[in-house]
């Protein structure tokens, strides 16, 4: 019965472990594609500002 107990603690934590992980790299990704489209626009606005 205690190992069932360990096994079923153990499980638990991995899972609650799993899935902080996945929300912390779906934060990232979204973060990263938000600064690229930031650092994309502003590249464009330079080309269309830049006086040849």
């Amino acid at each position: 019965m205690k190992q069932f107990l360990m096994c079923l603690s153990a499980n638990f934590a991995y899972l609650k472990m799993t899935k902080k992980l996945a929300v912390y790299e779906d934060t990232k990704y979204r973060e990263e594609m938000e600064l690229n489209d930031i650092i994309n626009t502003a590249r464009s606005n330079e080309r269309l500002t830049y006086k040849y």
